[in-house]
């Protein structure tokens, strides 16, 4: 009732002023475990990857093999309701907790600030992202009486959207040197740094 399900890729890249250009997205043809791995490693290879992000909680066997063919450029992500920051990073098991909510509404923010570029130039290619995007629906929910948003999948698939998520984890992990860096402090490093994001279903 809820639509198809898909596997997608997004290739993030950022200009140097925090503003993220979508550099490639597509929905994966096949489901197979080594359909999913080829992909992913020839993103590696095409858009020269930083740091990628990978959905552990339905694709666990995917990213347990990123993870060692990539080392600690792949991360795993699994969502958390419980936090009360966007994001928690296990260094040990190279692992990322996310609050969806937050973590949405935050990459939701950056968009309506246009610091997400789509490639308008290839809109038919990026029509299937952006109806994606927009599948969310919001709620309230009260926590010890006080209201909270929440994002709430709708009628349509947001598959894309997710990806996009995760590239975005990606990106901000790596231009925070893991959440080190406060905003606002200034970065060395101001080349397009490509992040890629994997959602296996």
């Amino acid at each position: 009732s809820r639509g198809q399900s898909f596997s997608c890729v997004v290739v993030l890249s950022d200009s140097g002023d925090g503003t993220l250009s979508i550099e490639h997205a597509h929905k994966l043809k096949e489901r197979s475990y080594e359909y999913k791995k080829d992909t992913i490693n020839e993103m590696y290879r095409r858009f020269g990857i930083a740091k990628g992000c990978g959905d552990f909680f339905f694709g666990q066997d995917v990213v347990e093999y990123l993870q060692n063919v990539h080392g600690q450029n792949f991360l795993a992500a699994t969502g958390s309701g419980v936090l009360k920051s966007a994001l928690k990073f296990d260094e040990e098991n190279l692992s990322i907790s996310y609050n969806k909510d937050l973590l949405i509404d935050e990459l939701f923010d950056k968009m309506r600030k246009g610091k997400v570029r789509f490639p308008w130039q290839s809109y038919e290619k990026i029509e299937w992202l952006l109806e994606h995007c927009t599948s969310m629906g919001t709620s309230i929910k009260y926590v010890s009486g006080q209201p909270i948003k929440t994002y709430v999948k709708g009628l349509t698939p947001n598959d894309g959207l997710m990806a996009l998520m995760y590239a975005y984890i990606a990106w901000k992990f790596d231009s925070t040197k893991g959440f080190t860096i406060k905003p606002g402090m200034k970065q060395s490093n101001i080349l397009p740094r490509p992040s890629l994001a994997y959602t296996p279903r």
